[in-house]
């Protein structure tokens, strides 16, 4: 029998089995999770709001003008469900031109981080929360030095 009828079916059978069962049913449970970033009182704009689960995937989001953000999990709205740990980072929007139009001080202001860069780290950042099960989940993380 040929290599190629044979695997033709099998990766075609594969194929079909992964999209019957990789919906979100057979995830783990996800619960919404809005909230906002301030660092010194005032809105943090850009920054990454990153939730480390003690178990399952992490979740993500971007902070808008109001340093408001949503958590994604896989492309699907919300956070899986339990306690976890928080990192954020934020780097200042900057408008890249050619390299012979940027001075010495726009350099040195690409990839300083408009908070403090503990932050940054879920080992570092004191950041923990605990996303709760049917319910919209609604954090505050104001940032201090």
């Amino acid at each position: 029998m040929n290599w190629i009828a044979i695997r033709q079916p099998i990766t075609l059978g594969l194929l079909a089995i992964c999209l019957s069962g990789c919906g979100r049913g057979d995830g783990p449970e996800l619960a919404e999770v809005v909230g906002v970033v301030t660092y010194k009182g005032k809105p943090v704009a850009g920054a990454t709001v990153v939730f480390i689960p003690t178990s399952g995937p992490t979740a993500h989001g971007t902070t808008d003008a109001d340093g408001r953000f949503a958590w994604m999990t896989r492309d699907e709205n919300g956070a899986v469900v339990g306690d976890g740990r928080v990192a954020i980072t934020a780097l200042p929007a900057y408008q890249f031109k050619s390299e012979e139009e940027l001075t010495a001080a726009e350099f040195n202001k690409i990839g300083r981080s408009l908070i403090p860069v503990k932050y940054g780290r879920p080992e570092t950042s004191g950041l923990t929360v605990s996303v709760k099960s049917r319910e919209k989940n609604e954090f505050k993380f104001n940032l201090t030095e």
